[in-house]
């Protein structure tokens, strides 16, 4: 199960949860032919694209296929954002959070050489500061 939280800060409900233990889940489903490749290694041309432009490389090698391609990048969801989301990354998360007053954040690692994707966190805040 994911962990989750929810705080308020400054009058406004914040809520995080942290889905590493379903990434853990999911690549031992993978690991042991539960799943296929294909069925984890699907990011889009869209998402590829935001990685490769605005990731920050994660460090490590990819879980999939080792490679050191693995990126993390962050949408952010909110009025006043656009449909498909808004690229964030480095200090503008914060800055994301704070400035629209019901925002969603998901952060995203993607591998660059397989395509696997999987998003590691959601961060939000909601009402009005």
């Amino acid at each position: 199960m994911d962990q989750g939280r929810a705080r308020e800060v400054g009058g406004r409900l914040a809520t995080s949860v942290d889905h590493r233990l379903l990434r853990w889940r999911t690549l031992r489903a993978l690991a042991a032919g539960t799943i296929v490749r294909e069925d984890v290694c699907d990011a889009g041309f869209e998402l590829s694209r935001a990685a490769s432009a605005f990731g920050i490389p994660r460090g490590v090698v990819c879980p999939v296929c080792a490679a050191d391609a693995l990126r993390e990048v962050a949408f952010a969801f909110g009025k006043g954002l656009p449909h498909e989301g808004q690229v964030v990354g480095g200090t503008l998360v914060e800055e994301a959070l704070d400035a629209v007053p019901d925002v969603r954040l998901f952060r995203v690692e993607v591998c660059l050489a397989c395509r696997w994707n999987f998003v590691i966190e959601e961060r939000g805040h909601t009402g009005v500061r």
